[in-house]
This record gives C-alpha cells, sequence and structure tokens, in this order.
C-alpha cells in the first residue's frame, strides 16, 4: 500500500522522489553486481547462462527507466500542468495519443519481477553458498527485489493512475 504523503505529492515531486531513491539506486546495483554475475556464470553449472540473460536484463530494465524519464514522466508532468491551467493544449492530439501509446510500464514491471524471481530460484540452487561473488549477487538481487517492489508499488498505484486520469481529461480538452 502505497503511503498517503505520495498520493497528495505534485506530479513533480513524485518523479523526483523516484528518480533519486529508486532510478539512481538500480544504477548503482548493476554497476556493482555485474563483475559478479559474470563471475559466478562462469564458475558455477547451470549459471552458466545467467550473464547473457543479466545483460537482456540490466539493458530492458535501463530502456524502461530511460523510457520513463525522458518521455513518461516529462508527460505526466507536462499533462498535470496543463490540467491545472485549463490552458490551450501544448500538445497535439497525435502528439498526446503517440505518447500514451508508447508505455506498457506495468507489464514491464511483471516481466522484471519474474525474471528476479527465476534468477534468484537459479542463484540459490547452486551448490556453493559461502562463496563471495555468488552471495554477493544473491544478496544484491534479494535486496533488489525489496526496493523495486516498493518503487513499482509507487508507480503502479500512484504515478500511472494519476497519468491515466490526466489522459482522459485532456482528452475531452481536445
Amino acid at each position: 500500500m502505497v503511503e498517503e504523503r505520495f498520493k497528495t505529492m505534485t506530479t513533480k515531486k513524485l518523479v523526483d522522489y523516484v528518480e533519486k531513491i529508486y532510478h539512481e539506486p538500480i544504477k548503482i546495483f548493476f554497476t556493482e553486481v555485474t563483475p559478479h554475475v559474470n563471475i559466478v556464470s562462469k564458475k558455477y553449472s547451470g549459471l552458466d547462462k545467467l550473464q547473457e540473460s543479466f545483460v537482456l536484463f540490466k539493458r530492458n530494465i535501463i530502456n524502461h527507466i530511460n523510457r520513463e524519464e525522458v518521455i513518461i514522466f516529462p508527460a505526466i508532468i507536462e499533462y498535470e500542468e496543463i490540467y491545472e491551467r485549463k490552458e490551450d493544449m501544448l500538445l497535439t492530439s497525435s502528439e498526446i495519443e503517440k505518447i500514451i501509446n508508447q508505455a506498457d510500464m506495468k507489464n514491464d514491471h511483471k516481466r522484471f519481477e519474474d525474471f528476479i524471481d527465476k534468477t534468484l530460484e537459479s542463484l540459490k540452487s547452486v551448490e556453493g553458498q559461502g562463496d563471495f561473488s555468488l552471495d554477493f549477487v544473491i544478496n544484491g538481487f534479494e535486496k533488489f527485489k525489496r526496493d523495486i517492489q516498493k518503487h513499482w508499488e509507487l508507480e503502479n498505484e500512484t504515478l500511472y493512475p494519476r497519468w491515466t486520469e490526466l489522459q482522459q481529461e485532456l482528452r475531452k480538452m481536445i
């Protein structure tokens, strides 16, 4: 359940919060864990495909974050500003529809969560507990999962519903 303070926060402040508290640590996570994923994937049989799938996972999450930070979050902020001012549309209807149709962020969240769960299951099945790199990767993914769930909950239950409401209101205006 999302804290009440997030529901009343302006979209700009909410976006700044998400980027600082969640997006930046994700980038740090990848920097810290990648070398250990490389070691573990070469060291343990059964994890030989881990590096390849991790690289794809990392690329998909970074692309997801970039879509949010470059396209979606600015659009939500602009929608809110336009709606609050009740001024003429700054975006044409075709531009609005293009932005709306580019996002399938909630489904991304579910796919990422599934990957994290499967990866943790594979990592924990390996006979090698006590190995620094393996433990580092497991602990890193467990922390990542806890943090990312809070992140996605905030986006899925507050930010994206707000966006949907604004889209509906703005469509009425065009």
